[in-house]
């Protein structure tokens, strides 16, 4: 545990950090392929073919950018010198932001999508709710169903039941 006079660590150094986990744990690359996957069949499973598309397209893109931070840090392995080797470092991060910034616009599309089919999913409900309340209003004016009656509307018998 860092003592309370330790000078908090730079979003650098935390990134040089989380990528030299990631490097000592390749099970950490290897779970974010599998979540990356389980994304994308889970996109494409989607009754919607837009949705499903929209989400393959976001998964590729995940593993693009994925496949990008690895192959940078196999190519610069550790005596990656920040200063001294920038004109190849700007290329590749011009690049992955670029592709973040395509990721970012599909989920959002893919989000609004995803709203709007809700929406419209909640205002057929409310439809079908108006119209069994309209249909219960006009049975309750005709005599047919009591205004006590929670249920669904049932029409009432003229002739009494007959005795078994």
């Amino acid at each position: 545990m860092a003592a309370i006079n330790d000078p908090m660590p730079t979003p650098a150094a935390l990134a040089s950090r989380t990528a030299q986990q990631d490097d000592a744990d390749p099970k950490l690359l290897a779970k974010r392929r599998e979540r990356i996957r389980d994304y994308e069949v889970e996109a494409l499973g989607k009754s919607n073919s837009l949705e499903a598309v929209l989400g393959a397209c976001a998964s590729d893109l995940m593993m693009g950018m994925l496949y990008l931070r690895e192959s940078m840090e196999q190519a610069w392995g550790e005596e990656f010198e920040p200063l001294e080797q920038l004109s190849q470092l700007l290329p590749c991060l011009d690049q992955l932001g670029k592709v973040s910034k395509q990721l970012e616009s599909l989920v959002e599309l893919q989000l609004s999508l995803q709203d709007r089919r809700l929406l419209a999913k909640d205002i057929r409900l409310q439809r079908k709710a108006s119209i069994r309340s309209k249909k219960k209003r006009k049975l309750i004016v005709q005599g047919t169903v009591s205004p006590a009656d929670n249920e669904a509307p049932s029409i009432q018998r003229s002739e009494p039941k007959k005795p078994r």
